[in-house]
């Protein structure tokens, strides 16, 4: 777990560093800061654009997937972990991966490049669960706001999805029909929190974004020989 903390708080950097690159200053800035290296013909230039608009594309429509599911009402919602995961690769792993698609469109050995994706996306998977779950593994203050906030928003996050497909039913159904109230008030906060900590989704977590951040530490080394 202490290594785990570690890469997580290393390739969560990455993650906001790469969010930080999205800006449409940054990347004309970016572009200038090359063109003062070298020559950068006009094609790389516009592969470059082009991955700031995909990415940007990518984020925004896992996003709206991702209101659509806190807006669907109880009755209706089915999650599933599956659907999940896809909303992760177009949030978090469009984000991470925009730095490979900057390095693919600047590099001489694209093919080479394309290697890296099944790796950035298991560290994305990783990441994503893990800062998810670490608030209830913690007593702090800001950790519990952070918890109410996502219930206040209604957001189908690791925990709540693991209590929706593994849970109770009574007890998902009574978590679902707080998500899905307008106006909490502390106690509906309370007992939604206490919904979530009676089941041990905290470990399982753990266990699954171990095992994604595996996944991809062993694409790495199958791909380039590094361990």
């Amino acid at each position: 777990c202490m290594i785990f903390n570690k890469m997580f708080n290393c390739i969560n950097t990455t993650i906001k560093s790469c969010a930080k690159l999205m800006s449409s200053d940054i990347i004309s800035s970016f572009v200038k800061s090359l063109k003062e290296l070298g020559p950068l013909d006009q094609f790389k230039e516009f592969k470059i654009r082009e991955v700031h608009e995909e990415t940007l594309r990518n984020f925004h429509i896992g996003k709206s997937l991702d209101l659509a599911w806190q807006n669907q009402k109880p009755e209706n919602f089915k999650p599933q972990e599956s659907d999940y995961f896809s909303l992760i690769d177009m949030k978090t792993g469009s984000i991470m991966t925009a730095g490979v698609l900057m390095l693919k469109a600047l590099s001489n050995r694209p093919a080479e490049c394309d290697l890296l994706f099944p790796p950035v996306y298991n560290f994305a998977k990783a990441c994503h669960i893990y800062d998810e779950i670490a608030n209830f593994d913690s007593s702090d203050n800001n950790a519990m706001n952070d918890i109410a906030e996502d219930i206040v928003a209604g957001k189908t996050s690791y925990p709540v999805l693991f209590m929706l497909v593994h849970g109770a039913k009574e007890q998902a159904s009574e978590l679902l029909k707080i998500l899905r109230t307008e106006k909490k008030d502390e106690k509906m906060l309370k007992r939604a929190i206490e919904l979530l900590r009676e089941n041990d989704f905290v470990e399982e977590g753990k266990e699954v974004a171990i095992e994604y951040l595996e996944n991809g530490f062993t694409s790495f080394h199958l791909n380039f020989g590094v361990n």
